[in-house]
């Protein structure tokens, strides 16, 4: 059963049972990892979860009830438990369910293309950057972590006042983190990027970047103590902000949580 189909039944049987307002929020999300070391996957991890949550009013309280399958036997176990859970509240804050705003704006986070790339495909892509890593200089003794993930997500939400969402998002991701050994010197350049463009993720590129950044440690040398100009790069800039992220929480400014 398609899930508008199991929406329609179930508003259909949640009415019949005196439900008003219904709610019902689905959610599948599919992800990919690997690791690799010196040529051979060393953990390997694929999964594909999803579920559905039904909330309702009865008798002016809300109930919920959460199911992972969308079938006949699923659309009165949703609406029995949440008829249940709804006659156990004793919370007097009355909740209710939103109608929707009358305008959303439409986002582009999925990419068809990424979604074609296979899991050999994606395990080759780590194979021919190990490829250039060992290649490209012979002080590259290893990989501190060297994985690649992916995943997809797709949402829903819908209700008996007419709201009808979807979304759906993919990504994939590197990341890489090469050791390189001089000397009594020892240390380690990285890389990582997420995109939903597989195309970009060019195997030399990413072995020259995390390398070149590990060789640019190499033989540091004292700079006299001063006021001097600072250019920050990227990362360090980001990690910085990093430290103020809680700040743009909505659900710390609503529950006006200390920071």
């Amino acid at each position: 059963m398609n899930l508008l189909e199991f929406k329609e039944k179930l508003f259909q049987l949640g009415k019949q049972h005196g439900f008003t307002d219904m709610e019902l929020y689905y959610e599948r999300d599919e992800k990919f990892a690997c690791e690799l070391y010196k040529g051979e996957i060393d953990s390997y991890d694929t999964s594909e979860v999803f579920g559905t949550c039904f909330r309702g009013l009865y008798e002016g309280k809300m109930g919920y009830a959460f199911t992972e399958k969308l079938d006949e036997e699923s659309l009165s176990f949703l609406i029995e438990n949440a008829k249940e859970n709804a006659q156990f509240i004793e919370d007097d804050v009355q909740e209710e369910i939103f109608s929707g705003s009358g305008q959303y704006e439409e986002g582009n986070f999925y990419s068809t293309n990424l979604a074609e790339v296979t899991i050999p495909e994606k395990i080759n892509l780590l194979k021919e950057i190990e490829k250039y890593i060992y290649a490209y200089d012979e002080r590259v003794t290893g990989t501190d972590y060297f994985m690649l993930n992916s995943g997809e997500t797709e949402r829903a939400i819908m209700n008996s006042k007419g709201l009808n969402l979807r979304e759906k998002k993919n990504h994939i991701g590197i990341y890489v983190s090469v050791i390189v050994k001089q000397g009594d010197q020892v240390k380690n350049g990285e890389y990582s990027k997420i995109t939903r463009d597989f195309s970009i993720l060019k195997p030399e590129k990413i072995a020259k970047h995390a390398i070149e950044e590990a060789l640019s440690q190499l033989d540091p040398q004292s700079a006299e103590s001063k006021n001097y100009p600072v250019l920050l790069r990227n990362g360090a800039a980001s990690a910085l902000l990093q430290t103020f992220t809680p700040i743009f929480s909505a659900e710390n400014t609503q529950k006006d949580n200390p920071l």
